[in-house]
């Protein structure tokens, strides 16, 4: 029986239903608004600084984690009954079609050089959570703006999505810890994420996960730069 990579909800399971394909943006008032009521007065000041830096200036700036999977924290599996695995390229495409999951199909073909994987976690039938792995490099486009080189023992975490019905249960930390197992097996000792400064839901998930601040990366317009990063990222 084929996967139905559909994120509608059953009824009977008590999960709020996804939100619709397009979704209005926050507007710029209303996300500083949520941050300071989630994770305070300072914080949100410090959002509103670098939207409107990002705005005036063209400037982004992102956080490097690295994660030593040794001493990685334990999460609480969530609360429903979950199934985790890697998506062959025939899945990835078949979840492409559902433009809610916001998968470009043409990264199944990345799954052939045997240096990407896409981790999936399924609800029944249902695709709840994707995230996508690289080894040795990656492009730009995955790299905020520079292509990146790793060490052999670095796993590169990037592309990561769950689908709406889903998010707050922690499932994107689970996922992560039962595919850091595969990767450990393979002689991989840590991992390495680029997550947009700001993100304040993301960079607590990794928090939690027990990833650690390891650099900066810096780009306006084109032109992309990066500091504190010691020997984890090779432009």
């Amino acid at each position: 029986m084929p996967i139905d990579y559909s994120t509608t909800i059953d009824s009977g399971l008590n999960l709020p239903r996804p939100q619709p394909v397009e979704v209005p943006r926050k507007s710029f008032l209303r996300s500083i608004r949520l941050t300071w009521r989630s994770y305070g007065l300072g914080t949100a000041v410090g959002e509103l600084a670098y939207r409107l830096t990002r705005r005036l200036f063209k400037l982004e700036i992102a956080q490097v984690l690295q994660l030593d999977l040794t001493a990685m924290c334990p999460i609480k599996p969530p609360a429903i009954d979950l199934e985790y695995r890697f998506l062959n390229a025939t899945e990835v495409r078949e979840a492409a079609a559902n433009s809610a999951h916001g998968l470009d199909g043409a990264l199944a073909e990345r799954l052939q050089s045997g240096r990407d994987f896409c981790f999936g976690t399924f609800h029944g039938d249902h695709l709840a959570n994707y995230s996508w792995y690289a080894l040795e490099a990656i492009e730009p486009e995955h790299g905020f703006g520079t292509g990146l080189t790793f060490a052999l023992n670095t796993v590169y975490l990037y592309n990561a999505y769950t689908a709406a019905a889903y998010r707050g249960r922690q499932i994107h930390g689970a996922a992560l810890q039962q595919a850091m197992h595969f990767f450990r097996q393979r002689g991989i000792t840590q991992l390495v994420a680029i997550v947009e400064f700001a993100n304040w839901a993301s960079l607590r998930s990794h928090e939690k996960l027990g990833c650690r601040p390891a650099g900066r990366l810096l780009r306006i317009g084109r032109k992309s730069m990066s500091w504190g990063c010691g020997t984890l990222l090779r432009g």
